[in-house]
């Protein structure tokens, strides 16, 4: 990012100050991320980052943007601290107080809880958030005293409630990677059933670049689980664990599939001021609050921050790994554009309350002149042929009792024609 905006400085240093020097905008909605690679799905959402304002917040780079739904359209400010954590998500908090935001949105990618069902690709919503390191140590003793800090009921409620969406996910574009779980299960499968020398064919290896394009990266996670010993031969744990797939799959040797579409929890989050990489991240945070199903570094402090200044906020964040040692990057694209998909869905659909559709345009004075014109000519004519008939009638008549009446009738509709005729002579 630095570069390019060097680049920009040489080739264009006329424009460069303009935009430096641009208004702060106001927006309805402020959006918060702690990495580049969670910004960068956030500003591809209006088709990348050239359809955004840049300008500054105490020498920190904003983004300024319009979501359009319908017939409405929503001010937004999207931006990402300097480093990770909490203390940066603070601070990056309190300068979109500038902007007045409705409502505060962190997006981004986090760690899920395996044994909820939780997978790689899915989203979750923090309903509470909470700091994993606040207590106090007494020796090797750890007395955890956590502060929760809760999504505002209403807007919980709204979050929930959209849970009836089931067509944010096919607006992802980065295409949903094979799961090392995955790739590792379909190799042991196809080593049990064809040998240790599989892949051996260019069939063999077409289909292996199909289902496992992390050959090495499943492999050695194959060894690390001991279901492939150092000669690479199938173990004795790998034959259990094959005649479990064999079970679940009614007798097919084949690998539990990926899921297909991204699911969403409504879950606690808990935050760590360090990146988790343990064997069991959530055994001892269940026991403290028990709907904890997402770790990350920034969600309570992004929480305290938006309750300080005193603006409703949530947070959504994609599943990229288990907060376990087995870690990799193949799913922080597909996690961090997931949660910034259904962040763009969801407040699309509850900030329509905040505004009602924008009114027709009124017709320009020469336009309703014009029509009002019209009218008074077509009633004028009307007003003066029905008079003509009066008069005739009036004329003809002998009987003084209806003469009279049609006097005052003649009467009435003078002074009728009269006031049209003043209204156009006002008209012009």
């Amino acid at each position: 990012m630095t570069s390019s905006r060097q680049n920009s400085e040489l080739s264009t240093p006329a424009q460069e100050p303009q935009t430096r020097t641009l208004p702060r905008p106001t927006c309805d909605i402020a959006i918060v991320t702690a990495l580049p690679e969670e910004l960068d799905p956030v500003l591809r959402l209006l088709g990348g980052r050239e359809q955004w304002r840049e300008f500054e917040i105490d020498h920190y780079t904003h983004y300024a943007g319009h979501f359009v739904y319908g017939s409405h359209t929503f001010d937004v400010v999207a931006c990402m601290p300097d480093r990770m954590g909490g203390d940066s998500t603070v601070g990056a908090v309190h300068r979109l107080k500038q902007c007045q935001p409705r409502l505060l949105v962190m997006t981004g990618i986090c760690a899920g809880r395996q044994d909820k069902g939780i997978v790689l690709g899915d989203v979750v919503v923090a309903d509470r958030a909470y700091h994993i390191g606040e207590g106090k140590h007494d020796g090797e003793v750890f007395f955890r005293d956590l502060r929760t800090y809760l999504t505002k009921g209403p807007l919980l409620q709204r979050l929930k409630d959209f849970a009836y969406e089931r067509a944010w996910h096919t607006t992802i574009t980065t295409p949903r990677p094979r799961s090392l779980r995955y790739q590792s299960e379909w190799l042991l499968c196809q080593i049990a059933s064809q040998g240790t020398a599989f892949p051996q064919t260019d069939a063999e290896r077409d289909e292996t670049r199909l289902h496992c394009p992390n050959y090495t990266q499943a492999r050695e996670r194959l060894q690390k689980q001991g279901f492939l010993n150092t000669r690479g031969t199938v173990t004795t744990s790998a034959k259990k664990h094959l005649a479990s797939l064999r079970n679940q799959h009614y007798g097919l040797l084949a690998p539990t599939p990926d899921p297909d579409t991204p699911k969403v929890y409504y879950m606690a989050f808990g935050s760590s001021e360090a990146v988790l990489a343990v064997e069991k991240p959530f055994a001892n945070l269940a026991e403290y609050v028990r709907t904890t199903g997402a770790i990350d570094m920034e969600v309570a402090s992004f929480y305290a921050a938006a309750d300080q200044i005193g603006v409703d906020a949530f947070a959504v964040k994609g599943i990229c790994d288990y907060a376990t040692q087995e870690k990799d990057d193949l799913f922080h694209e597909y996690a961090a554009e997931a949660s910034a998909r259904w962040m763009y869905a969801f407040v699309c659909a509850y900030a329509q309350a905040w505004k009602k559709p924008e009114p027709p345009p009124k017709p320009s004075p020469s336009k309703a002149d014009e029509l009002r014109r019209t009218y008074y000519q077509k009633r004028l004519t009307a007003l003066q042929e029905e008079l003509e008939a009066v008069e005739q009638q009036h004329a003809s008549l002998i009987d003084e009792g209806m003469r009279v009446i049609l006097k005052r009738k003649m009467e009435g509709l003078l002074s009728d024609i009269e006031e049209i005729e003043a209204s156009l002579r006002q008209l012009g």
